[in-house]
Parts: C-alpha cells; structure tokens; sequence
C-alpha cells in the first residue's frame, strides 16, 4: 500500500504540472492518444511493475542493494530495450558507465555476502525486475514523446496507467498506517 501511496501522489503531482503548462503544451487530441495507446499502456504496464518489485526489492536483500540494483539496472535494460525495439545501439560511453556500474553493484553484493549475512537472491531478481520496469516505462515514454506527445503528458498518462495497476493489486492490504503520525 505504501507503492500505492507513492505513485497516487506522483501521479497527482504529474497531472498538476500538465494543467499548469497547458498554455504551452497543449493537451492532445483523443485521436492521438489513441494512435500511442499501446505504447502508453506498456509504460503503465512497466510503472505497474517498478513499483510494488522495488518495495519487494529493498524489503528482502536490504535498502542499500535493492536500490542500487534497480537503479543501476534500469540504464542496462532501457539499451537492451532501445536496441531490440528501437534499433538505437547503446553507446561506448554507455557501455563504460555500465561496466562501472555493475562492478560497483558487484563489489556491493559481495560485500554484503562476504559479512555472513548472505544476499537474497529472490529480492535482487525482485530489484532486477524493478529496474526493467522503469526500464520500460522510460524507452516507451521517450518513445511518445518523439511522436509528438508532450512530455509531462507522455509521463503522466503511463503513470496514472499504472496507478490503476496497483491500486488493483492492493486491494485488501491495510492502509490504516496513513493515519498515524509516523505514516506521515
């Protein structure tokens, strides 16, 4: 229930920006909203995954590897993603800022292992999924955008998709922890 929270206020907050800038981007027509939707309901689809994965994540292996993983690996599959669906080649500047990154997140996972505590793998794949998902999210964002669709618009319709997502998902959890002063 807190990603639900979470993403509910992002989306809010997106929403907010576009109805503020809609003097200087516009809202689109329905028609083409419509011609974007697949793209946009894989954004939705890839918030809808991030979100509760990355709880899942930080939950299991820990704060510090579950946020380094997902973030660390959402740059690695949106060039794996950009590649297979958009024909763009990742760069050699990217390739070398990857192979820092997964060093960094290696040295950090062994870190962790060698201290006797061991690492969970379950809540590292849960961070690897996170990091696809935002993966997803971004490439199909980006992706809109170069269509024509504005870009707070092309974040905020994504996002509210997956608001839908994971407000379904935590139906039955309890969110009595938001009236209490440390839910806050």
């Amino acid at each position: 229930s807190v990603g639900a929270v979470r993403i509910t206020i992002g989306s809010l907050v997106l929403w907010s920006v576009v109805l503020a800038n809609r003097r200087r981007e516009p809202l689109p027509s329905s028609a083409t909203v419509r011609s974007l939707r697949s793209l946009l309901a894989v954004g939705g689809l890839g918030v809808a995954v991030y979100t509760p994965l990355f709880f899942v994540a930080v939950d299991r292996a820990g704060v510090a590897i579950g946020t380094v993983v997902a973030i660390a690996s959402g740059p690695f599959f949106a060039a794996g993603l950009d590649w297979t669906f958009r024909r763009v080649r990742p760069t050699t500047a990217w390739l070398r800022g990857t192979v820092v990154t997964v060093i960094g997140a290696t040295v950090l996972i062994v870190s962790v292992d060698s201290g006797g505590t061991g690492v969970d793998l379950l809540g590292v794949a849960a961070a690897l999924a996170a990091g696809f998902g935002y993966a997803t999210y971004s490439v199909s964002s980006k992706a809109t955008m170069e269509r024509g669709l504005a870009s707070t618009i092309a974040l905020a319709i994504p996002f509210t998709i997956g608001v839908v997502f994971v407000l379904v998902l935590s139906v039955g959890q309890g969110a009595s922890w938001l009236a209490t002063s440390s839910g806050l």
